[in-house]
């Protein structure tokens, strides 16, 4: 990805969910935050949302990065 603008919050690279009535629940997700990390996130069967984060900074405007997000949920490990 080549993040031309970092803008405030949160933007999703990859994410999936579906809407329950008027209101969406998310699945799993891959975000870029304005602070240059990548957060990727999940819900557990329980409903807990998992999460990991790359240091600040990781992803710089406009430079190219390769951006991959795994989660394995049998052994509970998560690599971005």
């Amino acid at each position: 990805m080549s993040a031309a603008v970092i803008g405030s919050g949160w933007q999703g690279i990859a994410t999936k969910g579906q809407w329950v009535g008027e209101q969406a629940e998310r699945n799993y997700g891959l975000w870029l935050n304005e602070a240059g990390l990548i957060h990727l996130s999940y819900l557990n069967a329980g409903g807990d949302n998992i999460t990991l984060d790359t240091e600040r900074g990781s992803i710089s405007k406009g430079e190219w990065t390769h951006v991959a997000g795994v989660i394995d949920t049998q052994t509970g490990i998560m690599k971005i």
